[in-house]
C-alpha cells in the first residue's frame, strides 16, 4: 500500500525543506512517513529553528534548510549515534 500511495502521490522524502512553513505545505505528503520518520524530522527541524536565530559565526553547518526530508532524517539519525 505505501509503495502505491508514493506511486501516485510521491515520496515524501523527496520534499525539499526550504522554511519551517513547508512543513504545512507538504503536510499531507509528510504524513505518509512513519512515525519514527516523523519524530527524526521534528527534531531535526527544531534543531535547524535554534540555528537559524544563532549568528552567522555560531552556526552549526549540520543543521539548515535547503534539503530533503530524506536527508534531514539521514542527517538527524547520524548525529544521535
Amino acid at each position: 500500500m505505501r509503495k502505491l500511495l508514493t506511486f501516485f502521490f510521491g515520496d515524501p522524502k523527496e520534499v525539499i525543506l526550504q522554511s519551517k512553513h513547508d512543513i504545512q505545505k507538504h503536510a499531507g505528503k509528510l504524513s505518509r512517513l512513519s512515525e519514527e520518520e516523523r519524530e527524526i524530522l521534528t527534531d531535526y527541524l527544531s534543531y535547524t529553528e535554534m540555528n537559524e536565530r544563532l549568528p552567522n559565526s555560531e552556526k552549526n553547518p549540520n543543521y539548515h534548510y535547503g534539503i530533503s526530508v530524506g536527508q534531514a532524517i539521514e542527517k538527524q539519525k547520524y548525529h544521535m549515534n
